[in-house]
């Protein structure tokens, strides 16, 4: 059960998602994947963890990833005919922090010129879209669904147990990573 709103701050999910995507870049860089620190390199370790627990089965060619790098003041490739909302985050430069972003809802609505400063605050912003629009995440999202289980839900709720609709693909990964996580953290208790 989720823990009630009040108790969830902007501060708590970003100390939360820091920690996810730090227990991620390593996860990554001992299967031989390294990412850079930086907020791009972040963007990238979300991509790739999307990849390992998302399902592609059902997915229609038109589908957008569920994020997408634009550098500021280049022109923007959009695909506003797929069916799934997804998040274009624009960067300022290819080192700089994220500028703005625009949420895609395809034909629905759009949200355009959403500031942010980090990826945090971009996942929350998408996270809180599907809240309103449709609260099932597409499958090929399955970084969505990682983030709010790590981020918005009490410790532990990724791994007690998938719930009904959660894929196979996206729970073999949660019971993988959460091994690697244990070992990581006995092997600190060791040292």
């Amino acid at each position: 059960m989720m823990p009630k709103m009040c108790s969830i701050s902007a501060l708590i999910f970003q100390a939360n998602f820091d920690e996810l995507v730090e227990n991620l870049r390593i996860y990554l860089l001992n299967k031989g994947k390294g990412f850079d620190k930086s907020e791009k390199g972040t963007l990238d370790v979300l991509l790739e963890v999307n990849e390992m627990c998302s399902s592609k089965q059902g997915v229609k060619s038109s589908s957008a990833p569920v994020f997408k790098y634009e550098e500021f003041g280049k022109p923007l490739s959009v695909n506003y005919a797929s069916v799934n909302t997804s998040a274009l985050v624009i960067f300022k430069s290819k080192d700089a922090a994220p500028y703005s972003m625009l949420i895609v809802c395809g034909d629905v609505i759009n949200f355009k010129n959403v500031p942010i400063n980090n990826m945090s605050q971009a996942v929350l912003n998408l996270i809180s879209v599907y809240y309103v629009i449709d609260r099932h995440y597409p499958a090929m999202f399955g970084i969505l669904l990682l983030v709010e289980r790590y981020c918005l839900c009490a410790v532990g709720a990724a791994t007690k147990g998938g719930q009904v609709g959660d894929t196979s693909r996206w729970k073999n990964f949660v019971n993988e990573f959460d091994a690697f996580v244990s070992s990581q953290q006995a092997a600190k208790g060791n040292i």
